[in-house]
């Protein structure tokens, strides 16, 4: 995953411009599904991570072109 801020990100975002495709972008929801674990043995540095069951309601930037959503930082 390319975790990079890409050039002019906080203008393009405040203009609603789309990075990828130039398009118009809309504030939208998403879901971010929770992650949790634990250690695999006891006091062990390996853990096993999965889903929780539960969700957080997060801000996104969506394009209304080419669907392109990036989260709000």
């Amino acid at each position: 995953m390319d975790t990079t801020i890409k050039p002019d990100y906080l203008k393009q975002h405040h203009a609603g411009i789309c990075p990828e495709c130039g398009g118009t972008m809309k504030r939208g929801v998403y879901i971010r599904e929770e992650i949790g674990g634990r250690p695999d043995f006891i006091g062990g540095e390996v853990v096993t991570m999965s889903p929780t069951g539960r969700g957080k309601i997060c801000g996104c930037w969506k394009c209304k072109q080419c669907g392109h959503s990036e989260m709000c930082k």
